[in-house]
């Protein structure tokens, strides 16, 4: 290999049984034009949100300058910098619409070509905030009547999402205990019209009040305003 060693020495002897002759000669190689090899792992792991991805790294064995494209499956979700081989994606990535991309690499010093297949795996980040679903909870209530019901909101990420915080119109928040449900350790607050107990799991009681709602007159119906906050963890 031209690379390893490129010039080798001997020395031939020839001999007629009782004469000899010494002829030093040496050997040399010839270079010759050797394809780039891409040296690479074939898997890259990327931050959701972030763009930079990596480089594909290659050699070549007589030191040509090489150039360095992409193509296959997701390439025209990236770009390659064709001189350096720095791999960044066009827009930051997002787990929860795509976590794998695969695409093949290619490198050529200007005669000889190698590719290479990689994939790159997003990394999942919580970085959803919980959202409501169903807008906020609206219900009616009689005076004197009990009503149970159950609060929704999901995350994006996956993650398990608890009430943490209540508080009625005009109050101040009140912690909701971890793991509780309303009938089981539920955090309880008196609104104007009644009063509300909330455990942690969303689920909760409304128990409308007598003497609030006497001073209605009949047929009136007023609103009971409580104000609650969900965390993902």
């Amino acid at each position: 290999d031209y690379e390893t060693k490129n010039q080798y020495s001997i020395t031939v002897t020839a001999s007629d049984g009782t004469n000899t002759t010494d002829q030093s000669v040496s050997v040399q190689i010839n270079d010759i034009n050797e394809g780039p090899s891409i040296d690479s792992g074939t898997i890259f792991r990327v931050n959701e949100n972030e763009t930079d991805i990596g480089s594909i790294e290659a050699t070549d064995p007589e030191g040509s300058s090489l150039i360095y494209t992409i193509l296959g499956t997701d390439a025209s979700e990236m770009s390659v910098n064709n001189a350096t081989g720095a791999l960044s994606f066009n827009s930051a990535p997002d787990y929860e619409t795509k976590n794998t991309y695969s695409f093949i690499g290619q490198v050529s010093d200007g005669t000889f070509v190698s590719q290479k297949a990689f994939q790159i795996d997003i990394v999942n980040l919580n970085d959803n905030n919980p959202a409501f679903t169903g807008g906020p909870p609206v219900q009616n209530a009689d005076e004197n009547q009990t009503f149970v019901g159950f609060l929704s909101a999901s995350d994006a990420d996956g993650d398990t999402i608890t009430v943490t915080q209540i508080k009625p119109s005009g109050g101040s928040n009140s912690a909701v205990s971890e793991s509780s449900t309303y009938a089981s350790s539920g955090t309880s607050v008196t609104g104007t019209y009644g009063t509300l107990t909330i455990g942690a799991d969303g689920s909760y009681t409304y128990v409308a009040d007598q003497s609030a709602a006497d001073a209605l007159d009949a047929s009136d119906t007023a609103t009971d305003v409580f104000t609650y906050t969900v965390s993902d963890g």
